[in-house]
């Protein structure tokens, strides 16, 4: 039975596909093609946009959805038409992984959990995905992290917006099967 991923204050969650490449910089060219989330049928937010480069991690940040209200069992769908729309296995083996930016850490860690149940099955996703990602899907409350995090904690560098990492909250789902 589906179950709301967000809490009853209404705070917006946003579900992220971080891409690393070795020594890439803001410059540089990552080998994946920003979402057209109007195609794809993903809401984005006004509050965050699309392309944001973190000039530290090296990650190439892109909106999937803007996941407010949303239930948990068509979030995972949404996750599994993207990754089968735009990525081969080949393709997988070069994405880092998958980051969640929070609004606060209750809803961080009902979401955490939500992935956690949904990663148990196979059924959908391609082979073995869902079993490494229950596998190795982590909760990770950064060092001096705030409970809030804002449009006014990026940095930009030139053109390209830089996360202040310290003010975020992430869950990295890694890729491996």
């Amino acid at each position: 039975m589906d179950s709301p991923i967000i809490s009853r204050r209404g705070v917006c969650v946003y579900l992220i596909l971080a891409v690393s490449q070795a020594g890439c910089t803001p410059s540089g060219a990552l080998q994946v093609t920003p979402i057209d989330a109007e195609a794809n049928g993903y809401l984005m937010s006004d509050e965050l946009d699309p392309g944001l480069y973190d000039t530290r991690s090296r990650r190439q940040y892109y909106t999937l959805a803007n996941l407010d209200a949303a239930p948990a069992a068509a979030t995972q769908r949404r996750l599994d038409d993207f990754v089968r729309r735009h990525y081969t296995r080949d393709a997988v083996a070069g994405i880092d992984g998958l980051s969640v930016l929070f609004y606060n850490r209750t809803v961080f860690a009902d979401y955490a959990a939500e992935i956690h149940e949904a990663a148990r099955s196979d059924a959908g996703f391609m082979p073995g995905y869902r079993a490494s990602l229950a596998a190795q899907i982590r909760l990770e409350r950064l060092p001096g992290a705030a409970d809030r995090w804002s449009r006014s904690r990026m940095q930009y560098v030139g053109e390209q917006p830089r996360f202040r990492s310290a003010d975020i909250v992430t869950s990295d789902m890694v890729f491996s099967g």
